[in-house]
């Protein structure tokens, strides 16, 4: 079942929420966007630059004044060579990867389907942080604080967070977790060249090779 609750912590000055649950539903909270011409109604247009625009989260049901989940909301203006990079299509990416690792290997439990999601938005949508708790590759050091292994992903469509994605372990020892990992464990691309799902196959393939 879906869970969601505000934050305390700001993402860039941004308010954050924070959903828990399977991905099927979670998704249904991440927005779409699209990029629009950067003018002022009846005036110029800028030719450098284009605007990103958060699409309707919910249709207007005749309300006079519509709430900001109802109307198109601006995000951020972007250079003319910068590409969109759905949250969507990082998230359809990365299912596609995990999915396809846990048929080769059923055994370590990587179907997405399965597994709790954690999915962190700002306010308006425009920064995502998706993470995946790997169940069967935790392990005990010794001291009964397990240390589970996570697959985190990050995306903006204002040009402030570049898509990352990257597996970490992380160690619950009191309310304040330790995150650790390896430095070539993340996958990293600016806004400029799409990152494709079987590049993202392949890097998780060999960091969870890696992992045990």
């Amino acid at each position: 079942m879906e869970r969601g609750y505000d934050r305390k912590e700001t993402w860039h000055g941004s308010k954050v929420k924070t959903y828990m649950g399977p991905i099927s539903e979670i998704r249904q909270q991440i927005p779409r966007f699209r990029i629009a011409l950067f003018a002022i109604e009846g005036g110029g247009v800028n030719k450098n630059l284009n605007l990103v625009v958060r699409e309707p989260l919910k249709q207007n049901q005749g309300y006079l004044l519509p709430s900001d989940n109802q109307v198109e909301i601006p995000i951020a203006t972007v250079s003319g060579q910068y590409e969109l990079v759905q949250h969507h299509d990082v998230l359809e990416a990365l299912e596609t990867a995990l999915k396809q690792i846990h048929n080769l290997d059923p055994d370590r439990n990587c179907d997405p389907e399965h597994l709790e999601a954690e999915l962190t938005l700002t306010e308006y949508g425009e920064r995502m942080q998706v993470s995946w708790t790997l169940p069967n590759y935790d392990f005990d050091p010794g001291d009964h604080h397990p240390i589970v292994l996570k697959v985190n992903a990050f995306n903006s469509v204002d040009k402030t967070t570049a898509l990352s994605i990257n597996l970490s372990w992380y160690r619950l020892v009191c309310s304040n977790g330790m995150m650790f990992g390896t430095a070539d464990a993340r996958l990293r691309r600016i806004h400029l060249q799409s990152r494709k799902s079987e590049d993202i196959k392949k890097f998780l393939q060999k960091q969870l090779r890696r992992a045990p």
